[in-house]
């Protein structure tokens, strides 16, 4: 029994040994190594100062693991297969010289079970390892430089040869920084590390430069990356230099890649520029620095070729500010692959792009053009548009011919901006809103073609919309964030609602040659605060939907101003409380009503005013007498009252009516025209009047100095008694339609329970007149004698 518990045992042991053995060999075995003591003095070729007493060399590497009072410095140009900070070190380690000096690694050591070895740091405490002043370091071999405490490597020179570079290491926080010129031919540096490399000089190297993995920051120098090309296939590379800097690397994309626009101290931001581009189906991400609080943290490529279905994802500054990715012709080959735009910054393209995929906006805004004449898109690329669509270029640009004739989809918006025309023309479905940034123009040539989403007129005034190529009708909302213009030369209908934004009140322009109708509601002002809208332009507009205050709870008074020589007809029930101004030289505001009770007013307007060269125009059907709120005052301001032949007031002056207006003030060149057609009354609260030139009772039907009850004459009516005195009484002149002058001045009458103006006769016919009244009183009273002879008898 005893002897099958000692074979037992001893089987055990063999096994843990074999294990033990196969984990050693798992790990190759480090190179061999001499330490550094510095006991006798600082020199390097001293072997006094190496444990034990053996100088490195080409074979041999140098490795610091204890503490000494001495820095190695270079009495001549020396080698050493690697160097080693290790665990044990008990400082930081620089490596200087008094004069310039070469330190040629070999790099071809097994140091810390790593492989082709340079220089490796490991040690616990995170010392760092300097190679300093006057000392550039040459390879001799293909190597990696690896950090892999929380340490930092410095190098003040480094001369690749034709050797490739490997830059790694294992902690998150080890650096290695290359502060002075890395030169080499055909060398070139692989970046493989969970750290950071930082370079700053005018790097001569060109064999190209690798990033797979960490983080590398560029500073300084434009040819920080060296002059060979640059190849991404993973890790970020930051770019944090002082100024807007042109890096002019060709660049290819093999792997998810980022790169970040930062700057070297905080402050708005900068645009690098690349050589060309390659790329897969990988995402690159351009990104804004944290160092960046404002403006354009931006990237440009030159040419740009896909060779697989590529994202390019823009990240704008969290600091502030725009990350802007712009790219050169993209070009696919032939191939058809897509491209994607994701994240919250911007794409520009603004080049003849030629790649036939689908263009995907997932996020941000993609940009069609740079404010110039040029960029387009194939039109065998479709858009799906899940973000922002900008148009800005100068000219025209069309669908169909500068980018795909096929219906815009997804639930993103489009704009246009760069002072150019866009015409969209075909029925498309984005439902995200179209925004124009002005002076822009948009030319609407489908009924659908702005999709389902709102239309606004955004920063900067004179932006224009039309209808192309025939008339149009369109549903979507729209909103005057900024004056804006409808132009062209075709009817245009927009149905949905009109809504003045913004903190002030603003213009819309209508220039439009044909009909232009707003038949939504129009909403003065965007919330309850008091705003206002301005009716402009040349072109004849009619607003056949409810003009209110606003579309919240529509009690604060916005007002209307019609200015401009063309006419604006409201025809609805019009429900806004402020006032309503027609400017000088304002042209026709026009209030048509189709004989209903609830269309054709301005039911709550609280005053009215017509200035110089301004007429406010009755229209429709006579079978309604009160379109005006009965309580607006109206200031005819040298402006003209246009009854169009219809009464705002009692039909025929019949007694009793309360439809009347508020007070009436008159100021000289004001001018009440009854037009041609007959029997027209107009019925005011009260008078008043300003003296000056004359006022002008245009077309007038009736008798001088009396209201004969006729059924066809006109009437300017009042409540109460305008108590004008004889003076300003002589400033009234009435004429017929024929516009000949009837007496001179007017008078106050009594008629129906009202104050009634009529004109005095001329003076030359006050005799005729005097004496007809004369015979009128004579005859009544003959008649009333004879009726009381027959009584009598």
């Amino acid at each position: 029994m005893t002897t099958r518990i000692k074979i037992r045992n001893g089987l055990a042991i063999c096994i843990a040994l074999a294990v033990l053995t196969l984990g050693q060999s798992a790990q190759a075995a480090d190179t061999t190594t001499s330490e550094w003591t510095g006991t006798t003095d600082t020199t390097w070729g001293t072997s006094t100062n190496w444990n034990p007493n053996t100088i490195p060399s080409t074979t041999v590497s140098a490795k610091f693991d204890t503490t000494f009072s001495n820095q190695p410095a270079l009495d001549a140009a020396r080698t050493a297969q690697g160097l080693w900070l290790a665990t044990g070190v008990g400082q930081d380690v620089s490596i200087t010289a008094a004069s310039s000096r070469t330190l040629t690694i070999t790099g071809t050591a097994t140091l810390s079970g790593q492989t082709n070895a340079g220089i490796i740091l490991d040690d616990s405490a995170n010392h760092n390892l300097t190679i300093g002043t006057n000392v550039s370091v040459t390879l001799s071999n293909n190597t990696g430089f690896y950090v892999n405490n929380a340490g930092t490597l410095s190098l003040g020179g480094l001369n690749l040869n034709t050797k490739t570079l490997t830059l790694g290491g294992t902690n998150a926080s080890g650096t290695t920084a290359l502060t002075g010129v890395v030169s080499g031919t055909t060398g070139s540096i692989v970046v493989n590390t969970s750290g950071t490399v930082k370079l700053s000089a005018s790097n001569t190297f060109t064999g190209g430069f690798t990033l797979t993995s960490g983080t590398v920051i560029t500073s300084g120098s434009s040819n920080a990356l060296g002059q060979g090309t640059l190849s991404l296939g993973g890790g970020i590379l930051q770019l944090a230099h002082a100024s807007t800097t042109s890096l002019s690397r060709n660049t290819t994309v093999t792997a998810n890649a980022q790169i970040t626009s930062d700057r070297s101290t905080s402050g708005n931001g900068f645009t690098y520029t690349f050589g060309t581009l390659s790329i897969g189906a990988q995402t690159l991400t351009i990104a804004g620095g944290t160092s960046v609080t404002g403006g354009t943290a931006g990237v440009t490529f030159g040419a740009t070729t896909l060779t697989g279905n590529a994202t390019f994802s823009t990240t704008n500054p969290a600091g502030g500010g725009t990350t802007v990715l712009t790219l050169g012709a993209v070009a696919d080959g032939g191939s058809a692959f897509s491209l994607t735009k994701s994240g919250n910054g911007t794409l520009v393209l603004a080049n003849a792009n030629t790649y036939t995929g689908t263009t995907t906006i997932s996020g941000g805004t993609l940009q069609l053009g740079s404010g110039a004449t040029t960029g387009t898109l194939s039109t065998s690329s479709s858009i799906v548009d899940n973000g922002n669509l900008t148009i800005n270029r100068s000219n025209a640009v069309t669908q169909g011919t500068d980018f795909s004739g096929s219906a815009i989809t997804g639930t993103g918006s489009v704009t246009e901006t760069g002072g150019g025309t866009l015409t969209l023309n075909v029925a498309n479905s984005y439902i995200g809103g179209t925004t124009l940034l002005g002076p822009s123009t948009l030319a609407i040539g489908d009924n659908g073609a702005l999709g389902s989403g709102t239309l606004t007129f955004s920063t900067n005034s004179g932006s224009t919309i039309l209808a192309s190529n025939g008339a149009r009708s369109i549903s979507n909302n729209v909103v005057l964030a900024i004056n804006g213009i409808i132009g062209g030369a075709n009817d245009l209908t927009i149905s949905g609602s009109f809504t003045s934004s913004g903190a002030l009140s603003r213009t819309l322009t209508v220039n439009n040659s044909a009909a232009t109708t707003l038949s939504g509601n129009v909403y003065l002002a965007e919330s309850d605060t008091a705003r206002g809208l301005t009716i402009n332009g040349t072109g004849a507009i009619t607003i056949s939907g409810v003009i209110t205050n606003n579309a919240g709870a529509n009690t604060v008074a916005s007002n209307l101003t019609k200015s401009g020589a063309n006419i604006l007809t409201v025809t609805a029930n019009n429900t806004y409380t402020g006032t309503t101004t027609i400017s000088a030289s304002g042209g026709t505001l026009e209030i048509a009503n189709n004989g209903s009770t609830t269309t054709g007013k301005l039911a709550n307007t609280s005053g009215i005013t017509v200035n110089s060269g301004g007429t406010l125009l009755l229209s429709g059907s006579n079978t309604v007498n009160d379109r005006i709120n009965n309580s607006a005052t109206i200031n005819l301001n040298g402006g003209t009252f246009n009854t169009g032949g219809l009464n705002e007031g009692p039909a025929g002056g019949a007694a009793g009516s309360t439809a009347a207006m508020g007070a009436l003030t008159l100021t000289s060149g004001a001018t009440i025209d009854f037009t041609s057609a007959n029997s027209s009354n107009l019925l005011f609260a009260s008078l008043t009047y300003t003296a000056g030139n004359a006022v002008t009772i245009a077309h007038w039907t009736g008798t001088q100095f009396v209201d004969s009850g006729a059924a066809t004459n006109d009437r300017l009516l009042f409540i109460s008694s305008t108590g004008l005195t004889d003076a300003q009484l002589a400033s009234f002149q009435f004429t017929d339609d024929a516009g000949n002058l009837i007496g001179s001045g007017a008078t106050e009458i009594a008629f129906n329970g009202y104050f009634e103006l009529v004109p005095v006769p001329e003076p030359s016919t006050w005799g005729a007149a005097a004496l007809a009244f004369l015979v009128v009183g004579y005859m009544g009273r003959k008649r009333f004698g004879k009726k009381a002879e027959t009584l009598k008898l």
